[in-house]
């Protein structure tokens, strides 16, 4: 009895550390259902979409299968589902449409080959992007479970663009016709994600990228300018009061600290950095207006600024960095001799609901109060938070020293790294 016990835990233990991978690898703003209750979401999701009667239908909104598969969906600012995908292990179970499946998977599964099934793939149209972006997680998973290849099943006039990007081949034209208006011809097709494909890769990478927009930055610039929190004015005031000398601001948005970083009389310059159009015109607005003279703002990435600080500043703007890393040792070099970087962004404890009351309770009756609501509740929807330890362990591989490190900002839900050059 106890090694049956011992078994079972291992398996379990097995089954935990391989969802907890998954969870860390999964890019902003796509989540993994891992409740009963987000399932029936998604299944709810593909009734509204596929209102159909026939049996076939009705199966595909709930085959049962979604507690033993790893379904993954995206939300919009309203928490509203607006794109799923599902990936299926191969299992004495076998897939849903076993018996259409031609003899050649079969003769593959006898020589060991680890099949996983791409299925259940619904976007709505006004998220089409979205979906190299889930392919992109259906095969990083895939990696995860060590599988060989993923059967799909799509039109058949969609094969040529998949044909571009991936290596993909049919194995079967006889998987019946689409439900849509449309009829299409279905196939089945096998994806090797052993094999090399650069093109996919470059794609993917691309949508990833891509969910911070410069567009989208310039957008918010007005309600960022506009709206000062409670929280916000404390992150502000606690860093502009420890730093010193020359003073980079990295992704400084409308130079909401620069005020408070003028009042520091030890305080030499202050240079913010951001790569929207937008945020660096309202922040130059903001200068001029504060009469702020050592004050220069410019519109750049990260890894193109060139010279030496003393002080580095990054307020909640490391999220949103496209390669941390690059971004990390950079900075490392642009530090002088005894300099600090002050590194401050939300973690995994960043509470959407209690901050939005504290906005409300700071900002109501103000007129961009909405929008600024609305932008922010986008922005954490898409971004992935790390926790304060991975935030460490990330800054560490980099080569920073910890001076101090704390969770105090916004109720718990930011982060703070007072770091310096390892020696």
């Amino acid at each position: 009895m106890t090694q049956v016990t011992n078994m079972l835990q291992a398996q379990e233990n097995t089954i935990k550390s391989v969802e907890e991978k998954i969870l860390s690898q999964l890019p902003s703003g796509i989540h993994l259902a891992q409740t009963q209750e987000e399932i029936q979401a998604i299944i709810n999701l593909r009734k509204n979409f596929y209102q159909d009667d026939r049996d076939e239908v009705k199966a595909f909104h709930d085959d049962g299968l979604d507690t033993s598969g790893y379904v993954f969906y995206s939300m919009d600012s309203n928490g509203s589902i607006t794109a799923t995908v599902r990936l299926l292990l191969d299992s004495q179970r076998g897939f849903p449409e076993e018996e259409f499946l031609p003899e050649s998977v079969h003769q593959m599964r006898k020589t060991g080959k680890v099949f996983a099934e791409l299925g259940r793939l619904l976007i709505l149209e006004h998220q089409s992007t979205q979906l190299p972006l889930l392919y992109k997680v259906v095969y990083d998973v895939a990696h995860i479970l060590n599988v060989d290849a993923i059967l799909i099943v799509m039109k058949k006039n969609n094969y040529s663009s998949h044909q571009k990007i991936m290596e993909v081949k049919i194995l079967s034209e006889e998987m019946g016709l689409s439900w849509d208006k449309e009829k299409a011809t279905l196939c089945l097709v096998e994806w090797d994600i052993k094999a090399p494909q650069d093109k996919f890769y470059k794609l993917a990478n691309r949508s990833i990228d891509h969910k911070f927009r410069k567009k989208m930055w310039d957008q918010y610039s007005t309600y960022h300018l506009g709206v000062c929190t409670s929280v916000q004015h404390e992150v502000y005031s606690d860093i502009a009061s420890k730093v010193k000398g020359h003073i980079l601001d990295l992704g400084c948005g409308t130079g909401r600290i620069m005020g408070f970083i003028q009042e520091n009389p030890h305080s030499l310059s202050y240079t913010g950095i951001d790569v929207s159009k937008g945020m660096i015109e309202l922040a130059t607005e903001l200068k001029d207006r504060l009469a702020y003279k050592q004050a220069n703002l410019i519109i750049s990435n990260i890894e193109k600024i060139e010279g030496k600080y003393d002080t580095i500043v990054s307020t909640l703007s490391y999220y949103c960095w496209h390669n941390k890393e690059l971004c990390l040792n950079h900075i490392k070099g642009m530090l002088s001799e005894n300099g600090i970087f002050f590194l401050v962004t939300p973690n995994n404890e960043f509470d959407k609901e209690k901050l939005t009351r504290l906005v409300i309770r700071d900002s109501f009756g103000h007129p961009y109060l909405d929008k600024f609501l609305s932008f922010n509740f986008d922005i954490a929807e898409k971004a992935k938070y790390p926790t304060l330890d991975e935030l460490i362990k990330q800054v560490r591989k980099a080569g920073f020293s910890i001076i101090s490190a704390h969770s105090n900002f916004f109720l718990g839900g930011v982060s703070c790294l007072e770091l310096k050059t390892s020696l």
